[in-house]
């Protein structure tokens, strides 16, 4: 059960990433700030890798 916990957990991490990154895309594009978007995009990538690691630890074993 502990392992199916962990492994939903990361896939909600992948989700919400992939919300944001069209978010920093319409940040980006409404207030014409390149470093703001970027910011939001590479928060994104990060929590998207973070949730991957976590899917891929919960299926090994």
């Amino acid at each position: 059960m502990f392992k199916t916990v962990v492994w939903n957990l990361g896939k909600l991490l992948q989700l919400i990433a992939l919300i944001q990154a069209p978010y920093a895309l319409y940040i980006g594009v409404t207030t014409n700030d390149a470093r703001l978007e970027l910011k939001y995009l590479g928060l994104a990538v990060i929590q998207f890798l973070i949730g991957l690691g976590v899917v891929k630890w919960s299926s090994k074993g």
